[in-house]
């Protein structure tokens, strides 16, 4: 049985996360678009932490729930905005590939936070549970304070140690997507803007992401299971559009109330319809 808090959080995450994707497609500027992106999740975390503050939980089960699956969510998309905005302040002026070392520099700072937390990952990679309520129950936590400047919602109230810990792994996957796009981005030259494809998406981007994951969940490509983010690059590529953050879009997806395939349930009744018409 749902817990009774889902309904309401996942109503705040699509209003948080659509205004966080208008606000990259009206901003060029991707630090004005980082700074701006930070202010809007933060008002949703505190509105999130308003209802839990306002509605204790009903059991321990339902507490760790809030803390392991839904607060992170909303966590790990405010860290990921904060940081890339200091990351793309302290960005080299130079070309590629003075950006690509500094990138390369910055993955390697994730995977020392990985490797220091590597017990905890490997915990939450394997789906386990028997710590669950040691990790993620308020009155559980020990003393250990995080030293950490990036901890910004540290709240006894609305904090375990552990949820920060998990947004923290989440929010640095996505940073980590967000390097290697940009390193394997290509300088642009003459030649690039004279070849450059002809056709454009112009349906909505969370139709092309579910089409792209689609297809990769039916292993069309190269007779061989591909990076879903391979898969993504060569669509933007060849349509000439930016996916963003397709992890994203795929949760959003994901959960769905209704129709989960809407945009390929679109293509079948198209499909045929024009067969229908054609006989």
């Amino acid at each position: 049985m749902p817990f009774l808090i889902d309904d309401i959080a996942n109503s705040l995450f699509d209003r948080m996360t659509k205004e966080v994707d208008d606000i990259i497609i009206e901003n060029q500027n991707i630090i004005q678009a980082a700074k701006l992106a930070v202010l809007t999740t933060k008002r949703c975390m505190t509105d999130l932490k308003s209802y839990v503050l306002a509605h204790p939980f009903e059991s321990p089960e339902e507490e760790v729930h809030f803390f392991k699956t839904i607060k992170p969510r909303f966590y790990a998309c405010m860290l990921y905005y904060s940081r890339l905005y200091q990351i793309e302040l302290d960005k080299p002026v130079g070309g590629h590939e003075s950006v690509k070392s500094y990138f390369i520099e910055e993955i390697k700072k994730i995977n020392c936070f990985f490797e220091d937390n590597k017990e905890f990952y490997r915990y939450l990679r394997s789906g386990a549970t028997y710590f669950d309520q040691v990790y993620f129950v308020r009155e559980n936590q020990n003393d250990t304070v995080l030293h950490d400047s990036l901890s910004l919602q540290w709240d006894t109230q609305f904090s375990t140690a552990y949820d920060y810990k998990l947004a923290r792994i989440e929010s640095d996957k996505m940073l980590c997507d967000y390097f290697m796009e940009a390193i394997q981005i290509p300088k642009s030259n003459e030649d690039n803007r004279q070849t450059k494809n002809k056709l454009q998406w112009t349906a909505q981007k969370s139709g092309l992401v579910e089409l792209l994951y689609a297809l990769h969940a039916s292993g069309v490509f190269n007779n061989s299971p591909l990076e879903i983010k391979t898969v993504a690059n060569y669509f933007s590529e060849v349509f000439d559009i930016s996916l963003g953050n397709i992890y994203k879009t795929y949760e959003e997806i994901r959960l769905r109330k209704k129709n989960r395939t809407s945009f390929l349930d679109s293509l079948r009744n198209n499909l045929l319809r024009k067969m229908e018409e054609d006989d």
